[in-house]
């Protein structure tokens, strides 16, 4: 999570006294952010793959449109009483079938799945923009820490500084 680590890297700049981290040391900038967000997001990668589903389940329920073809074939060798004559037969059948007519079935079935498909493209785009917006408000938190890191890095200086100037003012007062 940015925001922690913005908290530890605030943490140990006032534990060191180093000086506070600067904004450039993020080496990304929001469309960076935005663009890895949205590459490494395994949400995305699912949602991607259901409309690839939904993709072909569209052209399944198309194809049923399609004429079938059917193929049978058999073979028989059969040796006859009382005689050596050995007997040998053999059948080819080819069947083509065509819907004329299926009562909407067919239809029915491309539209729903057309339905499904359109709403899995809304679930990518739903996944994208909810990956956009938390990249985002991490992207803004993890700045909001550096800069407020550098304010307390910078309160942090100015009492010390201010107490340096002060003790030998008040330790020559007590004396």
């Amino acid at each position: 999570d940015l925001h922690l680590l913005s908290r530890r890297q605030r943490q140990m700049c006032i534990r060191d006294r180093t000086t506070a981290p600067k904004s450039s040391t993020l080496d990304i900038d929001l469309r960076g952010a935005v663009t890895l967000a949205i590459q490494n997001n395994r949400d995305i990668t699912i949602a991607e793959l259901q409309r690839r589903e939904a993709e072909a389940d569209v052209s399944a329920a198309a194809a049923k449109k399609n004429p079938s073809l059917s193929d049978t074939w058999s073979a028989g060798r059969a040796k006859s009483v009382g005689e050596d004559a050995i007997g040998n037969s053999f059948g080819n059948g080819l069947t083509v079938s065509w819907p004329i007519w299926t009562g909407g079935a067919v239809e029915s079935a491309i539209d729903s799945a057309r339905y499904a498909k359109n709403i899995s493209d809304l679930e990518v785009y739903r996944t994208e923009a909810a990956t956009k917006l938390s990249a985002v408000k991490a992207y803004y938190n993890y700045l909001e820490a550096i800069k407020k890191a550098e304010v307390q890095h910078e309160s942090v200086s100015d009492y010390q500084s201010h107490l340096t100037n002060v003790q030998p003012v008040s330790y020559t007062l007590l004396t």
